[in-house]
């Protein structure tokens, strides 16, 4: 069964407070973190999906979510999100993906 997937993309310069000389900063590990159990919460609180990973780049970091409803998991995320920290991605991406979690 292939699973509808939302990748949202951040800029590591865009997280407040990071440090560009230190690859592994913990406010970038704790911007990961809170972001994804907010999203995560507002996903599955809705019954729209739920968080299955999180990757770091040298630019960017990647957090990935497995939702029922395409449309209905982007509506409820923008205005969920509105004014937070997380409410400026640099890219959402939506694809299938056959081998992600059941």
């Amino acid at each position: 069964m292939d699973h509808r997937v939302i990748e949202i993309c951040y800029d590591l310069d865009a997280i407040p407070g990071r440090n560009p000389d230190d690859p592994i900063d913990p406010r970038v590990l704790k911007f990961r973190d809170r972001a994804m159990a907010r999203i995560h919460g507002v996903l599955e609180g809705g019954g729209l999906g739920r968080g299955i990973g999180a990757d770091l780049e040298d630019d960017r970091l990647r957090l990935r979510f497995v939702v029922t409803d395409f449309d209905a998991a982007e509506i409820r995320l923008d205005s969920e999100l509105c004014s937070t920290a997380w409410d400026s991605p640099v890219e959402v991406l939506r694809y299938w993906d056959a081998k992600q979690a059941a």
